[in-house]
């Protein structure tokens, strides 16, 4: 390979690096502020606007290279998502909306087939992760300690303070406990983020030969330890136990981290046991309140999915329909079904539905048992499946949107 060729390999797989390490920041320029909610509220990113460089550059890798456009098995999940997106968009109701949804994940498809076609070593990508959950960790300590978030329009992030309503707090019997954000829009969110640097440590410890960064790797699976604890998250803190349990009964190797990770918990945990337990016991209002919030949404969504299943109501249009049927009831801005799978349903119809999970699915039957790099994927295919059972941001917030599709081509090409 010719030096120019190196070189540039060299600067494609960095660029990658930085994109990724950068989709946790969700400093934007707000195309539209007067929007209904946040959830139709849409804007550029400091990661959409590294993303055009990114694609200039492999696009120049690609000609430099003079690839062949292989039509394999994965073209056409590219294919049948985009049609199938494309067709759900055009007859939308509430077309401004669901263009903009349909660009984001567009976006992410072009990044799944960046992540399946490069050379990029998956070790680079995976400790990317983990840095990402080390730093969304330690902003989340910070705030729980503080019981404070000062906004940052640099950083994308809004004031909260815990006396505030609306804002995700853990109610115990003597005060408002503010959970942490992160630099995410929400708490849970941010543990999406931590549980997948805590699994990525794990992955990478397996691949890596570098004592030093295997110390690294420890602790910072302590880091996103308590971290995850602190986001007070019950989906991403139960999907981590699952996963960790799945990987040891297929006898996956990595138990330092994953014993670094659960002494982080089990130790910022003993410090916050009140909350714990309020969170778990579900005996104070505000977690009442949250089930029962979720429990209406499910029965709004299935009532609406009875009229709407083969073609659904339109991309990123749930909650400005919702919005709708409840006029001036609504006390805080409608948010989705707490449930990626029903909500794609209801806005895209229930064929884009079992599209969209028969992918994940698909890649895990394609799992290589003997391959530490395809095997370590698949619980990250896991993960993402899973706390997208409990959640909606996997379809919802472009970055997450971003990450279930890099996962996924992660895992395609590893296998």
């Amino acid at each position: 390979m010719s030096t120019t060729k190196q070189a540039l390999n060299q600067i494609l797989n960095w660029s990658i690096i930085l994109w990724i390490f950068l989709l946790p920041w969700q400093t934007r320029w707000i195309t539209n502020p007067d929007a209904a909610n946040e959830f139709v509220k849409f804007g550029i990113y400091a990661f959409d606007i590294w993303f055009v460089v990114l694609v200039t550059i492999y696009s120049i890798w690609w000609f430099m290279h003079k690839k062949a456009f292989n039509v394999d098995s994965v073209f056409w999940i590219i294919a049948g998502t985009f049609t199938l997106l494309t067709v759900v968009t055009y007859f939308s109701d509430a077309d401004g909306a669901s263009f903009a949804y349909w660009l984001r994940i567009i976006q992410a498809l072009i990044g799944f087939a960046i992540i399946y076609t490069t050379k990029i070593p998956a070790l680079r990508i995976l400790l990317t992760l983990v840095i990402n959950g080390v730093v969304q960790s330690g902003l989340v300590l910070w705030q729980v300690l503080t019981q404070h978030i000062p906004a940052n329009t640099y950083l994308g992030i809004a004031e909260h303070v815990p006396t505030v309503s609306g804002v995700s707090v853990i109610a115990t019997t003597s005060e408002r406990l503010l959970r942490g954000y992160g630099g995410m829009p929400h708490p849970n969110s941010a543990a999406a983020i931590i549980l997948l640097g805590s699994i990525a440590a794990i992955i990478a410890w397996n691949l890596s030969k570098s004592q030093w960064i295997k110390s690294l790797l420890v602790a910072g699976g302590a880091i996103t330890g308590f971290g995850m604890v602190l986001t007070f998250s019950r989906a991403a803190v139960l999907v981590w136990v699952g996963i960790v349990l799945l990987a040891i009964l297929l006898r996956y190797t990595g138990l330092r981290v994953i014993t670094a990770t659960l002494l982080g918990a089990v130790v910022i945990g003993s410090l916050f046991s009140s909350a714990i337990v309020s969170r778990i016991t579900v005996n104070q209002y505000t977690e009442t309140y949250s089930l029962d919030e979720r429990a209406n949404q499910t029965n709004v969504a299935l009532k609406t999915l009875e009229d709407v299943w083969p073609y659904g109501i339109g991309i990123g249009t749930s909650t400005l329909v919702e919005r709708d049927d409840t006029k001036d009831d609504v006390v805080y801005a409608p948010a989705p079904v707490h449930n990626m799978l029903l909500l794609i349903a209801v806005e895209s119809g229930i064929f884009m539905a079992i599209l969209w999970y028969l992918i994940p699915l698909w890649g895990i039957t394609k799992t290589k048992r003997s391959s530490n790099a395809g095997f370590g994927t698949m619980l990250l295919v896991v993960a993402c499946v899973g706390l997208s059972l409990f959640d909606h941001y996997f379809w919802t917030l472009p970055t997450m949107v971003i990450l279930w599709w890099m996962v996924l081509g992660l895992h395609f090409r590893e296998n």
